[in-house]
């Protein structure tokens, strides 16, 4: 619940509306909150009312509307004195009496609402809101708004624009002529404008040039390649239009809007006519080709011959006795408190690991003891990269080969006893992971394997042995980590859509990099031709593909015009 504080210190009384219900005061908070409300007003009975004026320069016909909301409790928005939405308000015409059918006890910001802009005005704008109560005695009263205009870019082929230049005369050429166009929606006085090469003012007649007309002017300045050629209003300055010159005829297609194209001959006082090539199109930009990511060490792979399987028969003193230190350097025989089986050996309550309990043994004792034999050959020790073994102990183990010892899995450190106890209790035992033994502690020959088993309690309920001994060979060697490396190669692809031979020679990649193709590049139909910075390295990638470069320059990751 909230509530509004009238004095620095006070009492609160809590009272229960279920008899049967327990109210815990340690479950409750009490912690001033902070308003979003920034201005106080008055409460009245009835409605409230607010206006806002605004300016809006965009276009309404290419403009989306949203609106968000936080009041508190129903409204009606209008917009230049047209109903924009309501809510939580009865259909209908409304008074200052009008109630909100539903009341609302915490407000917040609504989801954006959207509207075209069809209400909206170039200029003024009024936003108008009447916010209603619940009930005429209502205590609380919220009002925020907040409305944002999102104006859509009108399409290039509708832009309306004033008087540009239309098409430029080489640089080099006897007369210099340019050619303006009116693509605006009035006549224009042509003395009103200026045309500008470097330091030097063209003359420009004083007669109209109608909508969609051509106006032919000749400067008596020879421009340099590059120079700006400005095109401004006399009076104001403001510039209307500019373009570089260049070594060729350049001309907009389509007049007014489009882009300027190399042409062969001017089309002075007719629309433009300059014939595209459209075979060679651009197919694929590579600017950022792949890195080679940083791969961690992987260990080598093995194929293993299995020396002791876990259901391997071991020799198991499992009587209690405290064998001395050094027991393992003996071998013993069957008979008296030692006996055989196959694993695994011991008890378990619990599951246990494949291949199951094979011999069970005597429980409450803290230390049992296992010995097994096998052999090794000179071949098999010669052609052994590494020895490996796993094992499934609970609780603790101590393994010696050959009376020596190699490992010791849960169990402390320095010498042990018959009733020195393992680190902690494992629950139920599991397979281990490979752990690799030196080929320095094998023998030609007869070798033995030796274990102690040790629990954590004599109460233990559970204690289980298995071990499984491999000799290993190395069928994939270990590989090193590798970095991480950045690829610096860039590419674009160019493909021949056409059904005929296109020759590139004078052909050039501009503005974002830079190329210009050698004398008799040609690419057939079907054909596809890689330009790319580094082209030896991609040869090596793709030898069959047609491979040209080096360019100049770099891609950028977005917002770059590539020209061909």
């Amino acid at each position: 619940m909230r509530f509004t504080a009238t004095q620095s210190t006070g009492t609160i009384q809590f009272a229960q509306t279920t008899a049967a219900a327990t109210l815990m005061l340690d479950q409750i908070l009490i912690a001033p909150t902070t308003s979003p409300l920034v201005s106080e007003v008055p409460l009245v009975a009835g409605a409230y009312y607010y206006r806002h004026e605004f300016s809006y320069a965009g276009d309404p016909a290419h403009t989306v509307l949203s609106l968000r909301h936080f009041w508190d409790d129903g409204a009606i928005v209008y917009l230049n004195g047209q109903e924009l939405t309501r809510v939580n308000l009865p259909d209908g015409a409304v008074s200052h009496e009008t109630l909100a059918p539903i009341a609302i006890g915490d407000p917040s910001w609504s989801t954006p609402l959207t509207f075209d802009g069809s209400l909206l005005r170039k200029g003024r704008n009024v936003i108008a809101v009447e916010v209603h109560p619940a009930k005429i005695s209502d205590t609380d009263m919220a009002f925020g708004l907040e409305l944002t205009a999102t104006e859509t870019p009108v399409p290039p082929d509708q832009v309306r624009v004033g008087v540009v230049i239309n098409e430029l005369e080489r640089v080099g050429a006897p007369v210099q002529l340019i050619e303006l166009f009116n693509g605006g929606d009035v006549p224009v006085l042509l003395s009103s404008l200026q045309l500008r090469v470097r330091d030097t003012l063209a003359v420009l007649p004083d007669e109209m040039l109608a909508v969609g007309g051509f106006a032919t002017v000749q400067v008596d300045v020879e421009p340099n390649p590059s120079d700006l050629i400005v095109l401004s209003e006399l009076t104001t300055g403001d510039v209307l239009d500019a373009m570089h010159a260049a070594p060729t005829r350049l001309a907009r297609v389509p007049d007014g809007v489009g882009a300027f194209y190399n042409e062969a001959e001017m089309s002075l006082g007719a629309a433009n006519q300059v014939p595209l090539e459209d075979a060679i199109v651009i197919n694929e930009i590579m600017y950022h080709a792949p890195p080679r990511y940083a791969l961690p060490a992987e260990p080598p792979t093995f194929a293993a011959q299995p020396l002791v399987k876990l259901d391997a028969v071991w020799r198991y003193n499992d009587t209690g006795e405290a064998l001395p230190t050094g027991w393992a350097q003996t071998t013993h025989a069957i008979g008296g408190n030692w006996n055989s089986g196959p694993g695994l050996l011991g008890f378990e309550t619990g599951p246990v690991i494949e291949p199951g309990i094979g011999t069970t043994l005597a429980g409450s004792k803290f230390t049992y003891y296992f010995e097994t034999d096998f052999e090794v050959t000179a071949a098999m020790l010669a052609a052994t990269d590494e020895f490996q073994f796993q094992h499934a102990i609970d609780d603790g183990a101590i393994f010696y080969l050959n009376g020596s010892e190699v490992y010791r899995f849960n169990m402390p450190e320095g010498d042990v006893t018959s009733t020195t106890r393992s680190n902690t209790a494992i629950n139920n035992a599991e397979l281990s992971s490979i752990v690799p033994l030196a080929k320095e502690a094998f023998q030609v020959g007869v070798n033995r394997l030796s274990v102690e088993v040790h629990q954590s309690s004599l109460a233990s309920s559970d204690m289980i042995f298995g071990a499984l001994l491999l000799a290993a060979q190395i069928v994939d060697p270990a590989l090193p980590p590798t970095p991480f490396v950045e690829n610096e190669r860039e590419w674009i692809e160019l493909y021949n859509r056409s059904d005929r031979e296109v020759d590139l020679g004078h052909w050039a990649l501009a503005n974002a990099i830079e190329y210009e193709f050698p004398s008799g590049t040609k690419m057939g139909p079907g054909d596809y031709l890689l330009v790319t910075n580094d082209p030896a390295s991609l040869r090596d990638d793709y030898p069959a593909a047609k491979i040209v470069g080096p360019f100049r320059g770099q891609l950028a990751n977005s917002n770059e015009h590539i020209r061909l």
